[in-house]
């Protein structure tokens, strides 16, 4: 059984926490449903990651929040999943503030081996696409400097507060 079938199911095998709200869709790239509001379009998927930080583990406004099943390994699957979530557009535009850490929970749910020292989910750089789709972002945490230079400089071009 693969990590999309657990998610298909009307009700999942005991200790799995489906994480599609009924308005995505859970397929990776799959089509929403018609009832459902459009989903963001994030390019950077380290910044896709902070948002749904915020959005499912911090204020629990995408419910429920995904949780790794302890019979599942981390790898290209479960990636493959968080790649294709479809966060709300409107949920997303609300967002005023991020956090980038390796202590995140959705970091830790993506890949449980994960270590503070690993760097493939810092913020090499933050696009005007992107960006624009975050209007009410105002200030970003980055306790582990996971945050380039360049990342800085485009987030300090917007007014938004590095803490």
């Amino acid at each position: 059984m693969g990590l999309r079938d657990l998610f298909r199911r009307p009700s999942a095998p005991a200790g799995v926490t489906p994480s599609v709200p009924t308005h995505v869709a859970a397929e990776p790239g799959g089509p929403r449903s018609e009832a459902g509001p459009p989903p963001a379009r994030l390019r950077s998927f380290p910044l896709k990651l902070a948002v749904m930080q915020r959005l499912m583990y911090d204020e629990g406004a995408v419910l429920p929040a995904f949780t790794m099943p302890a019979s599942l390994h981390p790898g290209a699957p479960v990636e493959d999943w968080f790649r294709g979530y479809q966060l709300p557009a409107a949920l997303v535009a609300e967002v005023a503030m991020l956090r980038f850490s390796r202590t995140n929970e959705v970091l830790r749910q993506l890949d449980p081996r994960w270590g503070a020292d690993d760097a493939r989910f810092d913020i090499e750089e933050l696009t005007d696409r992107d960006l624009d789709q975050l209007p009410a972002l105002a200030e970003v945490s980055d306790p582990e400097a996971m945050l380039s230079a360049a990342a800085r400089d485009a987030l300090a071009k917007r007014g938004i507060r590095i803490v």
